[in-house]
């Protein structure tokens, strides 16, 4: 366990004095007096030991009396025993018996503030259900706002429900974060056209500026509910004739994109912003319209992007605006390349993977299996012929975009041959790139440069 050889205990007597613990010596010292002086006649001492190596092992010494006739104490016999692999078992256990606890606190805190609020809708649905059963005097213009209360009622009902599901599923581990490769831009638009009615309402207009090149790696369907519920809660405290702005830019250091929700609302105050994502500090006030929020979406957006291994902060001004800016692990980028002749495929992928560092080389013989993987890997690029098995660049690319609704991907042609006729469909198609083989090397760097990493030459 120490390292040490019999000798050296046997020569230095003084030397397991000096490998115990500075911080376990004391102690131990205490005991094994009290003991001595005692009537006992076993005491176990648990306690670290700094072996000759370096390296801390917890021990277990077990000590016995042997004593006279006279009751004098005659020796002491020990026997020492390496328990570290059961300490650190006992610590990782009170680590998740203290996390079993605090998430058993905080669940109920949770249904405790579900429970509460739930109380308000229920009484607003149940009453003007009660009304409009009962009250024969009713116009057609009254009965219309008692059912706007009762649905209104309904769906903040559905949220809170929603939320606690969300929430117990997040924390059970029910949930699970399964990461693909998501395009931003598709993702933020999804959610945008959404809420489109009700921004009109308010007159609000949503901005979206996520270039079409930036992927993620994420979960679509939960990532697309952190959007929802920062898009939602800019929409409530945002006044009319106001603005929503949905940002992104990739920090390539950390391998993250860092997405912002700018709206220009009414703002927090510096001490409501340290409640925002703690459901044991619900903070909920209603919207410019009177909105309602359930108070607690913002704990599950927290939850949701940490489970994708990323951060959520806020900076906010009253009067002028609130900023929710989070990351995301950024997605690594693929490039496809389509040719029927191998050497052409084997020739230009190498090329290619030359010039882009760290991005992914698919490549495909013809346009049927291009589809398989456009749709599955989502390259940013697809490299091309002008014409593979009769089947033409145009047609292709027109029928991706036609389809294909979460992205488009940037398309170059570089081919031995291709008419004019055809140069001029490419180009109607949305083509961006059309070059002739054989190709010089600059300015195939130049093209990639411009049309994956954005760097215009």
């Amino acid at each position: 366990i120490s390292e040490y050889k019999r000798y050296e205990f046997i020569i230095n007597p003084n030397l397991w004095k000096e490998i115990v613990h500075p911080d376990d010596y004391k102690n131990s010292k205490n005991l094994l007096n009290n003991f001595i002086q005692n009537k006992d006649e076993n005491i176990q001492i648990e306690y670290r030991i700094i072996s000759k190596s370096g390296a801390i092992n917890w021990v277990r010494n077990k000590i016995r009396k042997i004593e006279n006739e006279d009751g004098t104490l005659n020796n002491i016999l020990g026997i020492v025993e390496n328990i570290s692999s059961t300490i650190i078992q006992r610590d990782e256990l009170k680590k998740k018996i203290d996390e079993l606890q605090k998430l058993n606190k905080t669940k109920d805190k949770f249904i405790s503030i579900i429970s509460h609020d739930l109380k308000s809708p229920f009484t607003s649905i149940v009453g003007f259900t009660e009304l409009a059963l009962t009250d024969s005097t009713l116009s057609a213009d009254e009965m219309r706002e008692y059912m706007g209360h009762i649905k209104d009622a309904s769906m903040h009902t559905l949220d809170l429900v929603n939320s606690l599901l969300d929430w117990t599923r997040l924390q059970t581990g029910r949930l699970a974060i399964k990461p693909v490769t998501v395009n931003a831009n598709y993702l933020v638009r999804k959610t945008t056209e959404i809420l489109k009615g009700f921004a009109a309402q308010k007159g609000i207009e949503l901005i979206v500026d996520i270039d079409e090149s930036i992927f993620v790696q994420a979960d679509e369907g939960i990532l697309t509910q952190v959007f929802n519920n920062l898009v939602s809660n800019s929409l409530k405290f945002t006044p009319k004739d106001g603005a929503i702005s949905i940002l992104a830019k990739r920090l390539e250091d950390q391998q993250k994109v860092e997405f912002t929700v700018k709206d220009t609302g009414v703002g927090i105050d510096e001490e409501d912003i340290k409640k925002l994502f703690v459901v044991e500090e619900k903070f909920t006030t209603l919207g410019t319209e009177g909105e309602r929020g359930t108070g607690l979406g913002l704990s599950l957006v927290k939850e949701i992007i940490e489970k994708h291994n990323g951060k959520i902060y806020v900076k906010s001004v009253v009067g002028e605006g609130t900023e929710f800016i989070f990351t995301i692990p950024i997605s690594t980028p693929a490039i496809l390349v389509i040719d029927d002749k191998q050497t052409e495929r084997i020739i230009y992928s190498k090329l290619v993977e030359g010039f882009t560092e760290g991005i992914t080389i698919y490549t495909a013989t013809d346009f049927e299996k291009a589809k398989m993987i456009i749709k599955e890997k989502m390259p940013m690029l697809v490299i091309s012929e002008s014409k593979i098995n009769d089947v033409k660049a145009s047609e292709f690319y027109k029928s991706i975009r036609e389809t294909q609704a979460k992205y488009k991907p940037s398309y170059f042609i570089l081919t031995r041959h291709i008419s004019e006729e055809e140069k001029a469909n490419c180009r109607k198609a949305g083509i961006d790139e059309i070059q002739l083989k054989p190709i010089e090397i600059k300015l195939l760097k130049k093209i990639l440069d411009e049309l994956v990493l954005g760097i215009e030459q």
